[in-house]
C-alpha cells in the first residue's frame, strides 16, 4: 500500500514538473501583429495624422527607441535612460542623471550629446546641455516656463531619443531594432541582445499594416497571426465567444475636425446637436465613453461637466448666428465605425436645422478641402496636464505651457481649448486586441501601451 502511494506521489510530481517546464518562459519565436493603420514613417517626430496611424507609430517607437523616463502601469514616472532627476524650486531647471553603458542598435555607444540634440530638436524653446563629473554624465534642461510635470512629459513618444544619419535612417537603443521597414506595408523588428534592460524573450516581431478588421479576423481564425485589432463595438461579442480580448481605457478621442477656424457658431451648433450618449450606447454597444470634452473620465475626473446629450434649443440659437448651415463631413470609407458615426451625426444635425452631407473618403476619392473630417486624437500621456498640453499642440496651439495642477485649472484650460480649436469631440475609445493563446506574458496597459518585456511564445507540443 505504501509503495502504491509513493508511486502516485512520484507520478504527480513528474506531471507538475512537466507542467512547469511547459509554462517556463523561453527565448525565440516570432510574434505576428496585424493593424489597419499604414505608416509611411515610424519617426516619432512626424506630425500627427489624426487617425489610427498615430497610435501605431507610438507603439513602434516604444519598441525601437528609448526615452529618458517611462511611465509604469500606475502612471508614475520610472527611470529609463535617466536613472534619477531633480528640479530647482521654480521647476524651470531640471537635472537628469544619465545611464551609462547604453548602446545604439549599430553597436556604438549612445552619447549624451545625441540625447541633448534629440530633445532640443523637439523643444526648441528648451536649453538642453550635457554636464560631466568624472565618468558620470547628466542632462540639464532649462525651460522658460515652470515644468512641474517634466518627467511625465519626457515619457511621451515624441520625446524618444532618435539618432539620424545623413541619409535620414533612424537608429535607437530600445529593446528591438528595425530589421526591415516597408512603408505602409510591413515592419520586422528583432530583439536587441545588448539592450541595457535585458534581452526580450521574443526573437522578432512582424507587423503587417493596412489590414481591414475583416481580414484580420479571418487571419486570426486561421492562426496566421497572434494579435489583431478588434473594432470597439465588437469587442464585447468577441469576449463572450471565448476569445481573449483585451481592451484599454479610453485613449483615443474621435471627433470632427473643421478646416476653417472662422466657423465658431457652426461648430458650436453641431456640437450641441450631437447626442453623444446615444452614439456610445447604440453604435459602440456601450464601449468607450461619450466625449463632450477632450480628456476621458478616467483621466480628468471632470468629463461629466461637458455636455454629452443634445441641447437643441441652444444648438438652434448658434445656428441662427452662423453664416452657413451646411457641412460636408468626410470619413474613412474603409472604417465601418466611422461610417455609422457620420450617419448618426447627420441625423442629429438635422434636428437642429443643420444639413450634414457625408462623404466616404478613400484612396481614389478625396473630399473637398473645405470638408470637415472625422478623425482621432491619440492621447500621449496618463498625466492630465501633459495629455492636455500635447492635445493643444496637436490642435495647433504653439504655446507649451502646461495647465495648472488643480482640477479647476485643468478644466478651465480644456474648456478654453475647446472653444478656440476647430475640433468637436464625439466619443472616446479604448484600444481592443484579440490575443492568440500561444502568447504568454502579454499585458495591455490601461493606456493602451504594449508591455512586451515578458512576452514569450509557447510552441504547440
Amino acid at each position: 500500500m505504501k509503495r502504491r502511494v509513493w508511486r502516485l506521489l512520484a507520478a504527480v510530481s513528474l506531471l507538475a514538473l512537466g507542467a512547469h517546464a511547459a509554462t517556463r518562459p523561453r527565448y525565440g519565436g516570432t510574434m505576428r501583429i496585424e493593424t489597419r493603420a499604414s505608416l509611411v514613417s515610424y519617426d516619432p517626430a512626424v506630425t500627427p495624422s489624426f487617425d489610427a496611424a498615430d497610435a501605431l507609430r507610438d507603439r513602434i517607437a516604444e519598441l525601437v527607441f528609448d526615452r529618458l523616463v517611462t511611465i509604469d502601469a500606475s502612471g508614475r514616472p520610472q527611470p529609463a535612460l535617466a536613472t534619477s532627476w531633480q528640479a530647482d524650486p521654480d521647476q524651470r531647471r531640471w537635472i537628469f542623471e544619465l545611464r551609462s553603458g547604453v548602446l545604439l542598435h549599430d553597436g556604438n555607444p549612445l552619447p549624451a550629446r545625441l540625447i541633448a540634440a534629440a530633445l532640443s530638436a523637439v523643444h526648441p524653446n528648451w536649453r538642453v546641455t550635457v554636464q560631466s563629473s568624472g565618468n558620470n554624465e547628466s542632462l540639464a534642461i532649462i525651460s522658460p516656463d515652470p515644468q512641474p510635470n517634466l518627467p511625465a512629459e519626457l515619457a511621451c513618444a515624441q520625446n524618444s531619443i532618435v539618432a539620424r544619419d545623413s541619409a535620414g535612417a533612424l537608429t535607437g537603443s530600445g529593446p528591438f531594432r528595425m530589421q526591415d521597414w516597408q512603408p505602409g506595408r510591413k515592419a520586422t523588428l528583432v530583439a536587441n541582445s545588448d539592450y541595457w534592460g535585458g534581452r526580450p524573450f521574443l526573437q522578432s516581431i512582424e507587423i503587417t499594416m493596412g489590414r481591414s478588421f475583416r481580414d484580420q479576423a479571418l487571419d486570426y481564425r486561421l492562426e496566421r497571426v497572434d494579435i489583431i485589432e478588434v473594432s470597439p463595438e465588437l469587442a464585447r461579442r468577441g469576449a463572450q465567444e471565448g476569445e481573449h480580448v483585451d481592451i484599454s481605457a479610453a485613449v483615443d478621442v474621435l471627433g470632427i475636425f473643421f478646416p476653417d477656424a472662422n466657423t465658431p457658431h457652426l461648430r458650436q451648433a453641431l456640437s450641441l446637436a450631437l447626442d453623444r450618449s446615444a452614439i456610445q450606447a447604440v453604435i459602440l454597444q456601450r464601449q468607450g465613453e461619450a466625449a463632450g470634452g477632450l480628456l476621458p473620465r478616467w483621466m480628468s475626473g471632470y468629463a461629466f461637466l461637458f455636455p454629452q446629450k443634445a441641447v437643441l434649443d441652444r444648438a438652434r440659437q448658434e445656428r441662427a448666428s452662423s453664416e452657413s448651415t451646411n457641412v460636408t463631413l468626410a470619413f474613412d470609407a474603409n472604417d465601418p465605425l466611422q461610417r455609422a458615426i457620420a450617419d448618426r451625426v447627420a441625423v442629429n444635425a438635422r434636428d437642429a436645422g443643420l444639413t450634414v452631407q457625408t462623404f466616404p473618403e478613400s484612396s481614389n476619392a478625396h473630399a473637398p478641402a473645405t470638408a470637415a473630417r472625422l478623425g482621432t486624437i491619440h492621447l500621449q500621456s496618463v498625466s492630465t496636464s501633459v495629455a492636455l498640453s500635447a492635445v493643444a499642440e496637436q490642435l495647433g496651439r504653439s504655446d507649451k505651457q502646461q495647465p495648472g495642477a488643480t482640477p479647476e485649472a485643468q478644466y478651465a484650460a480644456e474648456r478654453a481649448l475647446l472653444q478656440e480649436s476647430r475640433f468637436v469631440p464625439v466619443v472616446s475609445l479604448g484600444e481592443a486586441y484579440a490575443v492568440a493563446p500561444r502568447l504568454r506574458g502579454w499585458q495591455l496597459r490601461r493606456d493602451g501601451e504594449w508591455s512586451l518585456a515578458d512576452v514569450w511564445i509557447q510552441e504547440a507540443p
